[in-house]
């Protein structure tokens, strides 16, 4: 079920990029929204005639929900911090950047 995990998380990442709730996304999609969640929880296989109503109802294309299938489980929240990054001023991200970096190098000498 790996891979439904991964789409679910890439269908979660767009329909709040997109900001839509479940509740929209399974009525723009005519999918109920018992479905929508368990697909994005990895609860549920999707069909492609499912998944081509979703990616639909998000305006992008199925393979824009099934490119990140072979990486890690965390690819949704890799997502979501590059989104709020990127919402941030230039120069609270390099702030954020480096603080990114100094924790990593301190993890890094501890090992």
């Amino acid at each position: 079920m790996e891979n439904s995990i991964n789409i679910g998380d890439n269908i979660r990442y767009y329909r709040k990029k997109n900001n839509y709730t479940q509740e929209q996304l399974a009525e723009k999609s005519s999918l109920s929204l018992n479905f929508i969640s368990a697909v994005e929880r990895g609860a549920k296989n999707i069909t492609f005639n499912n998944l081509l109503l979703i990616a639909n109802a998000l305006n992008i294309n199925i393979s824009t929900l099934v490119s990140s299938i072979d990486q890690p489980n965390n690819s949704y929240q890799i997502k979501e911090l590059d989104s709020e990054l990127k919402k941030l001023p230039s120069h609270e991200q390099e702030k954020l950047i480096q603080n990114f970096i100094d924790i990593t190098q301190l993890l890094g000498r501890k090992h």
